[in-house]
């Protein structure tokens, strides 16, 4: 097994913020599987999670939503097509301002 880290541990906070990959290995230089994981928290609660944008980025069905979700013009044509169908958003509301004192 081979397990490496990248990240930032704050010691004066006391809390992790780490990237990591663990690798099951059949030999010195070949990986048999490899589960990319985050961790966050702190050093009494640290948790540890498979790392879902790693997992979209490898997967061959899941990658190209990935890429049409960070391009904004399939991201436009995507929402004009939903307000198509669902009619367009109503505006945001303005943050109501507290009364004067």
């Amino acid at each position: 097994m081979k397990i490496a880290l990248t990240g930032a541990a704050s010691i004066p906070a006391r809390d992790l913020d780490l990237k990591g990959s663990a690798s099951l290995l059949n030999g010195p230089n070949d990986v048999a599987f490899e589960l990319p994981f985050v961790v966050n928290g702190t050093w009494d609660d640290a948790f540890p999670l498979p790392d879902p944008a790693s997992l979209i980025r490898r997967s061959g069905a899941a990658a190209p939503l990935l890429d049409a979700v960070r391009d904004k013009k399939t991201r436009d044509a995507v929402r004009s097509a939903l307000e198509r169908l669902s009619g367009p958003r109503p505006p945001a509301e303005a943050p109501v301002a507290p009364a004067a004192r």
